[in-house]
């Protein structure tokens, strides 16, 4: 019981934070005027992969965050939407 009720919790967290913090992706693109596929090209990634992102259907991982602050010029807590992190 103990163990299910954990697993619960998980979730429950992992959806709560998932809501609360969404990339910014979609922001940063028009904030630069670029396109995601030219935002992909940059970053040597598949467009539709980019634009996936940008509906959240799906969230980069470190790396491709990375690459992405990189070819926008900002943080990586900016690209995951993560605030008060310094």
């Amino acid at each position: 019981m103990n163990r299910e009720r954990g697993i619960v919790i998980e979730l429950l967290a992992d959806c709560i934070l998932g809501e609360m913090r969404k990339n910014r992706i979609k922001i940063l693109l028009a904030e630069h005027e670029i396109s995601a596929r030219d935002l992909a090209d940059q970053i040597g990634r598949q467009a539709q992969t980019l634009r996936r992102y940008v509906r959240h259907e799906a969230e980069p991982k470190l790396e491709v965050a990375e690459a992405i602050a990189e070819a926008l010029g900002c943080t990586v807590d900016e690209v995951l939407g993560v605030e008060g992190v310094s």
